[in-house]
């Protein structure tokens, strides 16, 4: 199955995302993907992906409590490039972590520490769309 870890910036300028993209591949050592082309226009925020997700989980399948699991080291490395990500915010950034074929069930609003705390006790919803305010 293919993970899908997405961030959407819909009120962030393309450029602060940029730099925010590299940022977050230098502080978190993670892959964060460039902002696509065709997404970056007038009706359509901006998205990136953090595509090796996938490669981060434990060997295990995700639990049975609808939360991924994480190993330690991509729990710390995603949730510092979700930090970076946040600052390029401005005031709202989407999160969300999905099967490919699986839609969100819920929508949780909260701060990036919030989120931050999540993914490193293991705990970011499998099927939860994540609306993630700095303060």
């Amino acid at each position: 199955m293919t993970l899908i870890f997405t961030v959407t910036f819909p009120r962030a300028h393309p450029n602060a995302i940029r730099q925010a993209v590299e940022a977050a591949r230098d502080v978190a050592g993670t892959q964060v993907s460039d902002p696509k082309p065709e997404w970056l226009s007038v009706t359509s925020p901006p998205v990136v992906e953090l595509p090796e997700a996938r490669d981060l989980l434990n060997e295990e399948a995700p639990g049975e409590d609808g939360t991924w699991d994480f190993s330690e080291d991509g729990r710390a490395r995603i949730a510092r490039a979700l930090e970076v990500l946040c600052e390029a915010a401005h005031d709202l950034m989407i999160v969300q972590a999905a099967w490919a074929d699986e839609s969100a069930l819920q929508t949780e609003a909260l701060t990036i520490d919030a989120l931050s705390r999540l993914v490193l006790d293991n705990r970011l919803g499998r099927r939860t769309i994540y609306e993630v305010r700095r303060h």
